[in-house]
């Protein structure tokens, strides 16, 4: 169901927790993380920290 953000969560956050592989297990876990912090853009990209 389109919008439904919580279950989208609980969906990533059990998908990492199933798979084997480290690097789609942090590609799952970043998803949720971006779902749960951002209200709003869900699909917003996460621009990395400039360095000084």
């Amino acid at each position: 169901m389109a919008g439904d953000r919580e279950r989208a969560i609980v969906d990533y956050r059990a998908a990492a927790a199933r798979t084997s592989s480290l690097p789609e297990q942090r590609y799952l876990t970043m998803r949720a993380a971006r779902l749960a912090a951002e209200p709003g853009d869900v699909l917003a990209p996460v621009r990395p920290a400039r360095r000084r």
